[in-house]
């Protein structure tokens, strides 16, 4: 996604496709079916992907998705500023990590995306100045225990017109903790009837190039977030390029899916 439009690719097909013309065939069924494993999976993002970029390109990641399928750098505990984790290891089940600097591929920069889908996103309120909880607001906030360029943030987002009604910390189905008043820290029942709203944003970790400004391109990614889909007002849940690959998913032709 640049200036010029919106393109895709994927594993053995060569060149960056229009996006329409990439859905049209990849629902005709126009790419050949594959099997992946790790050690192709790091292969063609390191060999292909990284390789070929030749001006600076943010890659946004689900985390859920590929830190155990091949891609260790998208772990928490191998997370680095500006290295790259590799796994060396030809066994397909082993793990032999070497780091490899960011200045190797020097046009590349990592978002590292963890979504409400996993069970690491908390919820999010915002506090007054006696610390009570309160609303909730749009931005992008680092912890308080470090400072604004430490690559790791968490990204909220403005309440959707589609939850306008929505009432904080009530649930429908699961018990939430109260916030305030005298049964604080005590459980909430679920109401059935409630329209609640319990915002979660995502977690954010980047792996940028030396003298990049963390705080710069974390902002960027929330932009994608809040104005990358012109047809579409909210937030979503991912950066716009992520969100549009998600989508993908729905244009598999239908002998991909499984046998009846």
């Amino acid at each position: 996604m640049d200036t010029t439009g919106v393109t895709a690719k994927t594993y053995r097909c060569d060149k960056w496709l229009d996006f329409y013309l990439f859905q049209l065939k990849m629902a005709s069924g126009g790419f050949q079916a594959f099997e992946f494993n790790k050690k192709k999976i790091q292969d063609w993002v390191f060999n292909n992907l990284f390789q070929e970029t030749k001006q600076p390109t943010i890659y946004c990641f689900d985390a859920d998705n590929l830190r155990y399928r091949g891609l260790p750098f998208l772990q928490k505990k191998l997370w680095r500023k500006h290295l790259l984790a590799f796994n060396t290891d030809e066994n397909p089940k082993g793990e032999k990590i070497t780091f490899i600097p960011t200045s190797k591929y020097p046009h590349v920069r990592v978002a590292c995306i963890i979504t409400p889908n996993t069970t690491e996103v908390p919820i999010y309120r915002v506090c007054d100045e006696e610390g009570e909880f309160e609303g909730h607001t749009a931005g992008v906030f680092y912890p308080s225990s470090k400072e604004s360029e430490c690559g790791y943030y968490y990204l909220s987002n403005q309440r959707p017109d589609s939850r306008s009604g929505g009432i904080l910390n009530e649930s429908k189905l699961v018990p939430l903790t109260i916030t305030r008043g005298n049964q604080i820290g005590q459980l909430k029942k679920p109401k059935p009837h409630a329209q609640g709203y319990n915002p979660r944003g995502v977690i954010l970790n980047l792996t940028l190039q030396e003298g990049d400004c963390f705080s710069d391109w974390g902002t960027f990614v929330q932009c994608l977030r809040l104005y990358g889909l012109i047809q579409y007002l909210d937030a979503t849940i991912f950066p716009a390029p992520l969100h549009l690959d998600a989508g993908l998913d729905d244009y598999r032709p239908i002998q991909a899916i499984r046998e009846p």
